[in-house]
Formats: C-alpha cells, sequence, structure tokens
C-alpha cells in the first residue's frame, strides 16, 4: 500500500467513525434509514447496471460485488449525515475533497482528457538527443532541429525510433512521428542528395542517414 492511501485512510477513517457515531445518536432514525437505503439502492443498483451480463456471467459473479458497494454506501452516507450534522455547511468542502483524493476517483480524474493535458509536462525550448533518457520515457519535444548539428540530427532519428518501439501510449507515439518528422525535413533541407540516396535504399526507420549524407553543416548557431 502506498503512502499516499495509508495517509488517505488515517485521515478519513476517524472522520468517517466521528461522522457515523454523530448521526446514530442525532439525527432521528426514520431519516437516517431512509437515506442509508437510498444510498445503498443507488450503490448497488449501479453496479449491477455495470455488471458484465455476457453469456459466460452469471448472478453469482456480480452480486457479491453488487451487495458490497451497497453496504460501503449506505455506511459512507450515514457518515456523512454525521459529519454535516456535526459541523454544519463546513463538511461539505471536507467531504468533496476525501471523495476527489479517494484514489478510484482520482485515477479516473487524471486520466479525465481536459484534466490530463493540463497535468502533462510542458515541452522544454529544446530537444538535445545527447541526452540520454529512461526506456519508454520520451525527449522533451519538439526539438529545434535548426539549432542541431548533422551528426545530433541523425543520431536523434535513430534514438527516437528506440523511444518509439518502447512507447505505447498513442498520444506519445503520435508526439514522437511529429519529432521525427522534423528530424527528416531538416536533414533533407540541409543535405537534399545524401536525404535521397539514402532514401533510395528504403531508408529504414531505424537506420543511420549519416553515412549517405555528403555535407556536414553545422546547426546556425555554430556559423560565424
Amino acid at each position: 500500500m502506498s503512502v499516499y492511501r495509508i495517509l488517505w485512510w488515517v485521515v478519513t477513517v476517524p472522520l468517517g467513525l466521528v461522522g457515523f457515531a454523530v448521526a446514530i445518536f442525532t439525527v432521528h432514525p426514520d431519516v437516517l434509514v431512509s437515506a442509508a437505503f437510498a444510498a445503498a439502492v443507488t450503490g448497488g443498483g449501479l453496479t449491477a447496471m455495470v455488471a458484465d451480463r455476457s453469456a459466460t456471467a452469471t448472478p453469482c459473479s456480480w452480486l457479491p460485488t453488487a451487495a458490497l458497494n451497497a453496504a460501503t454506501a449506505g455506511v459512507i452516507l450515514i457518515g456523512v449525515v454525521g459529519l454535516i450534522a456535526l459541523s454544519g455547511a463546513a463538511a461539505v468542502p471536507l467531504v468533496l475533497v476525501l471523495t476527489v483524493t479517494a484514489e478510484p476517483v482520482a485515477r479516473r480524474l487524471r486520466r479525465w482528457p481536459p484534466l490530463a493535458q493540463l497535468l502533462s509536462p510542458q515541452p522544454s525550448a529544446l530537444c538535445d538527443p545527447d541526452e540520454t533518457t529512461a526506456p519508454g520515457s520520451l525527449p522533451a519535444p519538439p526539438p529545434r532541429c535548426a539549432e542541431l548539428s548533422g551528426d545530433a540530427l541523425c543520431r536523434g532519428w535513430r534514438t527516437s525510433f528506440a523511444e518509439l518501439q518502447n512507447t505505447a501510449s498513442v498520444t506519445d507515439r503520435l508526439r514522437l512521428a511529429r519529432i521525427r518528422q522534423q528530424y527528416l525535413d531538416e536533414i533533407e533541407r540541409r543535405d537534399p542528395q545524401g536525404f535521397a540516396a539514402w532514401f533510395s535504399t528504403g531508408a529504414r526507420a531505424g537506420s543511420d542517414p549519416s553515412k549517405f549524407l555528403t555535407t556536414r553543416e553545422p546547426p546556425p548557431a555554430d556559423r560565424q
């Protein structure tokens, strides 16, 4: 269990127990039972609705999960009602924070496209192919290819192929494909003849174009 989950449980369990005890002793039983029953039906019903209904699935495969979720929803609602009864409106933001920071909820929120884009690292100003990257990690795109030497461009082309092979994310693969296209465009701009010679041999995705280049044009920053 991660430290994050341990801290979340350390905070949530005592608050839930306090809320549950307050609800039992302060809220009218009829109201409490009705609210807990409604929460249990909702929790169990949602589980039943999304359960696997294929030919091989049986009620025994999803009924225990539905019952557990129903009981959990009922207990959670009792705890929330108790916290609201104890501290009034101040309990609402606390409950929202605990809900959003719960690991299943937080994991789904991180996958929500607008939030995932906001949390994703921003591209740096320069991609340095000399910098070693761990398998599956991405270089910092987009590269300023015009500032790279011919050798650096060719090295970036080769290493980005290895990164592409180790990347499972569709978004990252598309991102790497754009980077590789920039490498190709810059190599062709600097040495059209060498690029054509390499291309005529098949120009495999992981091959080295440097041996076909007829020039070693330095990047603009190095020119006098």
